[in-house]
């Protein structure tokens, strides 16, 4: 069964966007002599007609736009019957418009025109408004085009609100959101509060605050947010503090961090009255070692300034002193949020890649393994950012070829890891050390018998290696999503004359949670 529409339909439907709305389903006969292309009886025709339905009209309305649009560059119509009077460049203009078009999508000017007096001259004040704002939102009715900027887009989203016309209101939330800055942000969360009917705009801005809470409060950016929103954020179990990209992320280094940037607001602002309520309801004062604990005392004549609360501070730092020296527990506290972890100390998820550096090759008298399986479960279980900062070659020489003896590297939490070879030989040793926003995201490696050569990349288009000798087979392994990081690495050895030998390697690679996505990008 063949299908084609009349022809007159069809040379309707190919060469034209007008469409012919008198011909019904009937008209449209399967009396296809010329085509090859078959139909089920029912299915696929619906499935066109269903589809031309939907078409036409959004054809058809975005030509109407475009005709109203045409017909509003020509000042010597007379159809266009109202102006609205703005203010542009410290001058009054006009803005010639359809009066039954703007009506019909603005709220306000529709109930403008029903309160307002009746003249002949129909006009609209709107200089109270940004005018520019004004002439942007006028061009989205005409054309749904809304030309934002970051310029402009706090002015567009306070005038579309005034004018009751949420459509654009989201459009300037959302360009807002997606355009964060430290210089912007504060002006923007001040808005979101304004806007809360729009979750995702003000979750958003939220969230960026929290991300980059440390450089907004140590360089003045948050001096004029209230400090019960700065205290509201610095206790937010969300809150990361990265003076730099990356840091140790212990919990006590953490807190500590998060006490000298406080203590460097409060001072600045001269509210240290506020101390006791950022020591009970913002600092988790239970991750903090005693030896932190006894120079917080010791120096609180300094930090404390003229809080009024200054006994009742220093009496509850030295009564978790006690408790820390002797190790009692501290979760049933007066003040939870104590041994509260923030999320980020547990904001990663770590996937296992691991490649065999030898293929179907084993000593059957030399062998002597190191699985570190246990210290590997242990190190990937803590939770927290593990990121590698450093990393040491050593070379040794086997049968003529220079091979990878043993690797050494140095975590974002001071520790070391090294296995296999850990001493120079005459083929020498190579290290480099990543830069504080510095990640590895790439790893390229030769093999044959033994791990020959390995070559690091990052994502500063930084290039460690290789390192090694030439041949074997060539490998690579990245992580399975973007903004991936190596996090560790683990290896077992042989020993062969005496030296040991990367025998097979083990590549974690941490994914960071979507909350701290920005500090990976």
């Amino acid at each position: 069964m063949w299908f084609e529409p009349p022809d007159n339909y069809k040379n309707n439907n190919n060469d034209s966007d007008d469409y012919d709305s008198n011909y019904t389903d009937e008209d449209i006969k399967f009396n296809d002599q010329n085509s090859y292309e078959s139909y089920d009886d029912s299915d696929s025709y619906e499935e066109y007609l269903n589809l031309t339905r939907e078409i036409v009209p959004q054809k058809h309305s975005m030509k109407v736009l475009q005709l109203l649009q045409n017909d509003r560059k020509d000042s010597s119509t007379n159809s266009l019957d109202m102006k609205i009077k703005v203010t542009m460049n410290d001058s009054t203009e006009f803005l010639h418009v359809h009066k039954f078009l703007i009506s019909s999508c603005c709220p306000y000017v529709k109930s403008y025109l029903v309160n307002m007096p009746k003249t002949d001259d129909c006009i609209v004040d709107m200089t109270g408004l940004n005018g520019e704002s004004v002439s942007v939102i006028l061009d989205w009715i005409y054309t749904g085009v809304c030309k934002i900027t970051s310029r402009t887009a706090i002015d567009i989203l306070v005038s579309a609100d005034f004018l009751c016309i949420d459509d654009v209101v989201k459009l300037a939330a959302d360009f807002l959101s997606h355009n964060l800055s430290y210089e912007n942000c504060l002006e923007v969360y001040m808005l979101s509060i304004c806007y809360e009917t729009f979750g995702i705009f003000r979750d958003r801005v939220y969230k960026y605050m929290l991300c980059h809470f440390y450089t907004l409060l140590s360089q003045c950016y948050l001096d004029d947010l209230p400090v019960e929103k700065v205290l509201e954020l610095s206790s937010d179990d969300g809150l990361i503090l990265f003076c730099h990209k990356f840091v140790n992320l212990e919990s006590s280094d953490q807190e500590i961090k998060l006490f000298e940037v406080v203590k460097s607001y409060l001072e600045r602002k001269n509210l240290q009255s506020y101390w006791l309520d950022f020591l009970t309801k913002s600092i988790r004062l239970g991750f903090l070692v005693p030896d932190q604990i006894k120079n917080l005392i010791d120096s609180s004549q300094g930090w404390l300034g003229d809080c009024c609360k200054k006994d009742e501070c220093v009496l509850l730092l030295q009564d978790l002193y006690n408790k820390k020296k002797q190790e009692d527990s501290i979760s049933e506290s007066q003040y939870p949020i104590w041994s509260k972890p923030r999320i980020v100390l547990k904001g990663f998820n770590y996937n296992r890649t691991r490649f065999i550096a030898i293929v179907g090759y084993r000593y059957e008298h030399n062998d002597n393994f190191g699985d570190n399986t246990s210290e590997d479960n242990d190190l990937m279980k803590r939770g927290s950012l593990l990121m590698i900062r450093r990393v040491k070659i050593f070379l040794r020489e086997w049968d003529d070829i220079i091979i990878i003896g043993g690797i050494e590297a140095s975590y974002s939490d001071n520790r070391i890891w090294r296995e296999g070879l850990n001493e120079e030989t005459v083929h020498g040793a190579f290290e480099f050390t990543l830069k504080d926003d510095e990640f590895i995201n790439k790893v390229e490696y030769t093999h044959g018998h033994m791990l020959d050569s390995i070559t690091f990349y990052t994502n500063l288009e930084n290039k460690y290696g290789p390192y090694g000798g030439v041949g074997g087979g060539f490998g690579k392994c990245k992580p399975r999503k973007k903004r991936g990081f190596l996090a560790a690495m683990f290896a077992e050895t042989i020993t062969d004359r005496d030296l040991p030998t990367i025998r097979y390697l083990s590549f974690y690679w941490g994914v960071p949670s979507k909350h701290l996505k920005s500090y990976f990008a």
